[in-house]
């Protein structure tokens, strides 16, 4: 492949560990499976709507836990949320410092007011990338078309110059579908067997 001006990557999933996913079914009161949960939590439109910016933290969590029917005080549900966010997964920081001499690094993530900072500055991510946009900042949430549109204006590429990386194959097909040149990786060791095949690890 020609060489890509921009690489755009997800955090959660592919650079970040969330323990959300796995640390939320403890708090149901039936259990349901791993499976059950993801695709509820993903079909929730309060959890979008709080992604897109459009209601308080304090507002999505009564929600959210109404939706769930969870017995938990809002501000207590609010900080295990917060908690969710975890470290950089193993090797995430020495991989962007590799590729970021030679790219415009940038990251896109389905977001919200709780986590954005967290996750930036918690553990010394926001230097690895030039670029950094949030669902809740663009009022629009993966894998909405326009969202990968208004990104890559932002940077001032035409879409077909990123190649965007994201551990949700509706994203990565949203990407596709906004001209961009998209892969679906988990992890650290997928996301650097993926670069390595498409020739961008090394210049």
């Amino acid at each position: 492949m020609s060489s890509p001006k921009v690489l755009l990557f997800d955090l959660g999933g592919v650079l970040v560990d969330f323990a959300g996913l796995r640390e939320f079914s403890s708090l149901l009161a039936e259990p349901l499976s791993p499976e059950e949960v993801q695709r509820r939590w993903e079909d929730s439109e309060i959890f979008d709507a709080f992604q897109r910016g459009e209601m308080s933290a304090e507002a999505f969590a009564q929600g959210f836990l109404a939706e769930w029917r969870i017995a938990l005080d809002p501000a207590a549900f609010i900080a295990l949320f917060r908690s969710w966010n975890r470290a950089p997964l193993d090797g995430a920081h020495a991989l962007l410092a590799r590729l970021r001499p030679r790219f415009t690094l940038a990251c896109l993530s389905n977001t919200n007011e709780v986590h954005w900072e967290d996750i930036l500055d918690g553990h010394g991510m926001r230097p690895h990338f030039d670029r950094h946009y949030a669902s809740h900042l663009l009022r629009r949430v993966k894998p909405d078309p326009e969202i990968y549109g208004l990104v890559a204006a932002d940077l001032g590429r035409a879409p077909a110059e990123v190649v965007f990386f994201d551990d949700g194959p509706e994203n990565v097909e949203g990407a596709r579908a906004a001209g961009m040149e998209a892969h679906r990786v988990e992890g650290i060791a997928e996301l650097t067997a993926q670069l390595d095949r498409l020739g961008l690890l090394d210049g």
